[in-house]
């Protein structure tokens, strides 16, 4: 018998236009029954969907960022990291990093290094600390962050609107070299905060 498909459903390698508002790169990985779909993906974003009885919700998001001072620079102030931005009402909720190249300034190690959501939460991820700090956690090596999964005081601000850079804050001195690899899980919230 073959299952009846409503608009807000797809069968499995069928494209979707119509289970989000902007969904034309969404596809199933899977259908498991004829009222509801698991495992839709955003082709092009990577977003992980399901849709139960026209209810659709993002399921996981991740993002891997960049920074490089050669590729990106290192000036005192901020700069936005490489690979991606935060929907609106975005909380990150977890996150680590590895340092690929030991960050240096080139004279005392003084300058301090932040990570952050520009405008919601500048140093949510990781506060500013010293590069010659005794945690060495600019030093090469994987690190985790000042983010606990499972403890929600430690989640970062909820973005306020969408296209919210992660952020490196830099302050006391530029960086001369330092490079890292950035991974953060994030969930949006069903209640829409914003103005």
């Amino acid at each position: 018998m073959a299952l009846n498909k409503r608009k807000d459903q797809v069968y499995s390698g069928q494209n979707v236009t119509d289970i989000t508002g902007s969904s034309g790169s969404l596809n199933s990985l899977g259908d498991a029954a004829n009222d509801y779909v698991l495992f839709g993906i955003d082709t092009a974003s990577g977003n992980l969907y399901y849709s139960n009885n026209g209810d659709t919700r993002q399921v996981a998001n991740c993002l891997t960022l960049y920074h490089d001072v050669d590729t990106d620079g290192a000036a005192v102030g901020t700069v936005n990291l490489r690979g991606g931005t935060l929907p609106n009402n975005a909380i990150v909720c977890n996150a680590w990093y590895e340092v690929t190249t030991t960050y240096t300034d080139g004279a005392d190690d003084s300058a301090t290094i932040a990570l952050g959501i520009e405008t919601d939460d500048a140093t949510g991820i990781e506060g500013a600390t010293a590069i010659s700090g005794g945690s060495n956690i600019w030093d090469a090596g994987v690190r985790g962050t000042d983010l606990d999964p499972s403890t929600a005081s430690t989640f970062t601000t909820k973005t306020t609107a969408a296209g919210r850079n992660i952020i490196m804050t830099i302050a006391d001195d530029d960086p001369t070299a330092g490079a890292l690899v950035l991974h953060l899980d994030f969930r949006v919230s069903e209640i829409d905060t914003s103005s």
